[in-house]
């Protein structure tokens, strides 16, 4: 993410500074029965975790992996409850859509879905919430992108403290699938480890 735009929006968490080598996993958009199950194997499997900044409606349909995601350690997140665009929605609607969802999702971290918020919005949702940005976006959620690309742009600037975005939606399961073991490779190969993001990340 170009540094102008953590300039602008310094209480937002764009990165994280760490003197181990660790990486933020973060998922957006679920949880779904057709993909999250094989993101929380693949996690289990390779002992990492990762940050899950849930839809609210996905939880509220799929509650039983929702809690997977809590069982296996993880952490959650809100993302919305209908996956709304901050710069689209009046900030009435918005902040209500922000408290449907944590109905569902107890949580003090929020992303903006696509990343998208006015300055009102921003500063009343940091009286509750701290707002996780990222680092790095894999693109997955594009059927157009090429995957080995995306990989190689990725790890050519990662460093440690870097916010990694995935999405375990059906839109981006085929280059998640592509993706997601190549990095899980790579941090390994180059002793990275996985952290959870803090609840009081912006603090």
């Amino acid at each position: 993410m170009p540094t102008l735009f953590r300039r602008i929006f310094p209480s937002k968490r764009w990165h994280f500074s760490s003197s181990e080598n660790n990486i933020y996993l973060t998922f957006d958009d679920g949880p779904i029965p057709e993909v999250t199950p094989w993101v929380l194997e693949l996690l289990k499997e390779n002992n990492l975790k990762a940050t899950f900044f849930c839809i609210g409606d996905n939880v509220r349909k799929h509650p039983q992996i929702f809690q997977q995601i809590i069982d296996a350690g993880h952490r959650v997140g809100n993302h919305t409850m209908h996956h709304l665009n901050g710069w689209k929605t009046s900030t009435e609607n918005y902040l209500a859509n922000i408290k449907e969802a944590k109905t569902y999702i107890s949580s003090s971290l929020f992303r903006p879905p696509y990343g998208k918020l006015s300055r009102s919005q921003t500063r009343k949702i940091n009286k509750e919430f701290n707002i996780i940005m990222w680092s790095h976006l894999t693109y997955d959620f594009d059927a157009t992108a090429d995957m080995d690309v995306s990989f190689k742009k990725i790890t050519n600037t990662l460093k440690p403290g870097s916010i990694i975005v995935f999405h375990d939606s059906l839109k981006a399961e085929k280059q998640l699938k592509i993706i997601l073991p190549k990095m899980i490779d790579w941090m390994k190969n180059n002793n990275f480890k996985s952290a959870l993001i803090p609840s009081d990340a912006c603090k």
